[in-house]
């Protein structure tokens, strides 16, 4: 995975920092498969060791290639091989051959770079989805339709294609722009937790920011835009002196999206819409968000959260619904569709 943390050494913000982490270990016994070890934090810098930490910003193709394409490329090489190591027997001490299988997992990419790395047109395409072929119509009005079907063999083809056909209409394509520099199936990047929160944490701010103003337009147009920052003053203010945390009007980090996310929390956060409905409907909207935040933060959710688990599904088309009809003016982010 792609890994920043506060603790590591200060490099600017564009900079790469690729880690490791050993998430989980099974051995096959007697035709069994059994759990020798999980990592309980898989996000933490005690559990990841660090491959690569490098200057480059992701929007310097030649940069972003130097650095990702070696990693991918060993990567590639490792997936479907077995790894033999003669170990010696503590029973007997006899040499043994130990057989050894890596299955590999990309996380904390986030969407920029997602799409960037995995060939596909940037936040502007009509195309919303990094994991399926939804567009930014359909995602909303076929709510939980959401189903991972893009993959890599699929992407590579159309981006031979482009670069055959280059005066092919880019819509076309389904969204790729370019060859992937990742390799890893989309199937297994998948939904990253911390970028998720920080996504849709900025994407209900937005909200609570145009009902607090009283306004139902998404862009920050000329005309409106005094009063959205108004609002935005007003609501930042209003969330400093209650929950002691000083909104960053550039960031949106982590931290401040767990605090509008906890259930104690949900009074205070919405406090500054004065429409007593609107509030109320967006108060439901956040209420089914958590329970779907609660199952995919969950390391084991059918172990740990089997009830809504198998009740996600329900709440995210309920979630989706009451943002159509309620709030029709919210453009909906990737992140909103993948939890879909």
């Amino acid at each position: 995975p792609i890994y920043r943390d506060r603790a590591d050494v200060p490099l600017p913000d564009k900079a790469f920092r690729f880690s490791f982490c050993v998430l989980v270990v099974e051995a096959i016994l007697e035709n069994k498969v059994v759990e020798v070890f999980r990592e309980s934090s898989p996000n933490s810098v005690r559990s990841n060791r660090p491959l690569l930490t490098a200057i480059a910003d992701e929007n310097c193709q030649a940069s972003a290639t130097l650095c990702i394409k070696p990693i991918e490329l060993d990567r590639q090489l490792l997936i479907g091989k077995i790894i033999k190591i003669e170990v010696s027997n503590p029973e007997t001490n006899e040499p043994e051959i130990l057989r050894i299988e890596l299955n590999f997992f990309n996380s904390m990419v986030d969407e920029k770079l997602d799409r960037k790395a995995g060939g596909l047109q940037g936040s502007g395409s009509s195309y919303l989805c990094t994991l399926c072929y939804a567009t930014r119509e359909t995602a909303v009005s076929e709510v939980g339709t959401f189903n991972i079907s893009r993959t890599l063999a699929d992407t590579q083809k159309l981006a031979n294609e482009l670069l055959q056909n280059p005066d092919q209409v880019p819509t076309e394509n389904k969204g790729v722009k370019t060859t992937p520099l990742l390799l890893t199936e989309p199937r297994k990047r998948a939904l990253d937790a911390t970028h998720a929160d920080i996504n849709l944490g900025q994407f209900f701010k937005k909200i609570i920011v145009r009902e607090t103003a009283q306004l139902t337009v998404w862009e920050a147009r000329k005309d409106v835009k005094h009063l959205l920052d108004n609002a935005e003053a007003k609501y930042d203010s209003h969330i400093k002196k209650s929950l002691g945390i000083n909104p960053n009007k550039q960031q949106f980090p982590g931290n401040t999206a767990r605090a509008m996310f906890a259930e104690e929390n949900s009074d205070v956060i919405l406090a500054t819409i004065p429409e007593t409905e609107r509030k109320e409907n967006l108060k439901r909207v956040l209420s089914l968000f958590r329970d779907l935040r609660s199952v995919y933060r969950a390391h084991k959710p059918l172990d740990d959260l089997p009830i809504l688990t198998h009740s996600f599904k329900e709440k995210a088309v309920e979630m989706g619904r009451i943002l159509k009809t309620e709030f029709e003016y919210a453009q909906w982010p990737n992140y909103l569709h993948k939890v879909q």
